[in-house]
């Protein structure tokens, strides 16, 4: 298990993308405290070259996938 410092902000997005691309495999993921979002959560997903993060917040109706700063559609319980 690899430590991820949030002592410096923005630090963690940049490590969590960093151990990603270095020991991650595709689909390789990474759950993590959104930094500027409270209470939501960032999922970091490897699909090579590259590491997509999507932001995860909690609704009335369940979770949902936040895009630009509002909750789509798509929700899960």
């Amino acid at each position: 298990m690899h430590y991820i410092p949030d002592s410096v902000e923005g630090a963690r997005d940049e490590a969590t993308e960093r151990l990603l691309e270095r020991f991650g495999q595709d689909g390789s993921f990474l759950l993590r405290d959104s930094e500027t979002v409270p209470g939501a959560y960032c999922l970091c997903v490897r699909k090579a070259p590259f590491v997509h993060t999507y932001r995860l917040a909690q609704s009335t109706g369940g979770w949902c996938l936040l895009v630009s700063k509002r909750l789509t559609r798509t929700q899960w319980v």
